[in-house]
């Protein structure tokens, strides 16, 4: 049997040829850096970003290129019907859409948004697949795509709520290709990405003990919390009582000033 020579290759040689039929969709503002910033919209680490820097791009979703200093191309993954819904995030957000002065990514090219263009989805997916659970899995899918060296995210936190953590499996995965290509990635020092507290099976008796602080403090707060409980309801009972007879002198005093003594 012939050997196969994929066998030995780097994982960046891998990559190199899986996509080679593949070309970069730059947007026609590229420029030609090498150095890309993802920034979300984490109120924690966004304004941290390189805004300043003119060697890095900077990429932005959603609400983004009018909450950040600065953003060269911006991503809008959702139907454009639900941007004219008076409950959206702003009422104004397609209006603002149809100003922008940005290149602006989205489903396809709509006339009355002039500077939007097509996501190229269809390459994406047949490249990557369809494991696309949130706007920042696609840029970096784009961002790996386009040749980019050094991809730094800011505003992305994806720790609360369910929605996020399923999302940033998403997340994590692409990050994960990027690095295996050799990709620069990396996120501010609070950022919680990819920070865990622990190390599985090797820091149990650590986490254990943790554990048992957090349930005796909680323990602690729910006697507390009776007993400030107990406290409401005795006051409450005392409001009543004085309640009642503020109502009773109220109703005698009105009978003493109608001449009735009874």
């Amino acid at each position: 049997m012939p050997e196969d020579s994929s066998v030995n290759m780097t994982i960046k040689e891998r990559v190199e040829i899986d996509t080679k039929d593949f070309p970069p969709v730059h947007a026609p503002n590229y420029t030609g850096n090498k150095k890309l910033v993802i920034c979300g919209l984490a109120a924690t680490t966004r304004d941290a970003a390189p805004f300043d820097d003119p060697t890095y791009d900077i990429w932005s979703m959603h609400m983004g290129p009018f909450l950040l200093r600065r953003v060269d191309v911006a991503f809008e993954f959702h139907n454009p019907v639900d941007f004219k819904k008076p409950q959206y995030a702003d009422a104004a957000y397609y209006e603002k859409l149809t100003k922008m002065q940005i290149p602006i990514f989205m489903r396809k090219h709509y006339d009355d948004i002039p500077t939007s263009i097509p996501y190229p989805t269809e390459t994406i997916v047949q490249e990557f697949g369809r494991f696309f659970t949130n706007s920042v899995s696609y840029m970096l899918a784009l961002a790996f795509r386009n040749g980019y060296e050094e991809v730094l995210l800011y505003g992305v936190e994806m720790e609360h709520g369910t929605e996020y953590v399923d999302q940033a499996r998403s997340v994590i995965y692409f990050i994960g290709l990027l690095m295996g290509k050799g990709v620069k990635v990396g996120v501010p020092p609070i950022c919680q990405l990819f920070k865990n507290k622990y190390l599985y099976g090797l820091e149990t008796d650590q986490q254990d003990e943790d554990i048992q602080k957090i349930e005796a403090r909680r323990a602690e707060l729910q006697g507390q919390l009776q007993q400030v409980s107990g406290q409401v309801t005795a006051m409450t009972q005392q409001m009543h009582m004085l309640q009642g007879a503020i109502a009773e002198s109220e109703t005698i005093n009105r009978r003493i000033l109608q001449g009735d003594p009874h």
